[in-house]
């Protein structure tokens, strides 16, 4: 069974790279903001089929991963649905980033670009989202 995930990079290349690696094991959409983030997110909910996985990207322009990733936690928190994977995927590696995304907003787990399939791979497993 395929997993359903959203890719959200304001980068076509990182976009493009994650589709490919998990094409095999997902249905993805990807997006290029926050904003259309959340709208994706928004009607995955009320179709009754959230995501399994969102890979969100920090640094994006008018709304960035931090703020995207509280309010989609806040969404599923008022829609009652049960939380998806977040994982950050940023070129930010700063510990504050870090522990603001884990500590502070919620974010399932938190990967440094450029991504390696192979590190990807072991999140997927480590979450139960492959394996």
């Amino acid at each position: 069974m395929y997993m359903k995930v959203l890719i959200v990079d304001d980068s076509p290349v990182e976009n493009l790279f994650m589709s490919v690696f998990l094409e095999d094991i997902a249905l993805t959409d990807c997006v290029n903001n926050g904003k259309d983030a959340v709208k994706m997110v928004q009607q995955a909910i009320s179709c009754g089929k959230p995501y399994d996985l969102v890979c969100l990207d920090i640094v994006m322009p008018d709304m960035d991963g931090h703020q995207t990733l509280k309010i989609i936690r806040e969404m599923e928190n008022r829609e009652e649905v049960k939380h998806g994977k977040i994982f950050m995927v940023t070129s930010c590696d700063s510990p504050d980033q870090m522990i603001e995304a884990i500590g502070e907003d919620g974010c399932d787990d938190y990967i440094v670009k450029p991504v390696i399939s192979d590190s990807l791979n072991k999140l997927l497993v480590k979450h139960g989202l492959l394996c």
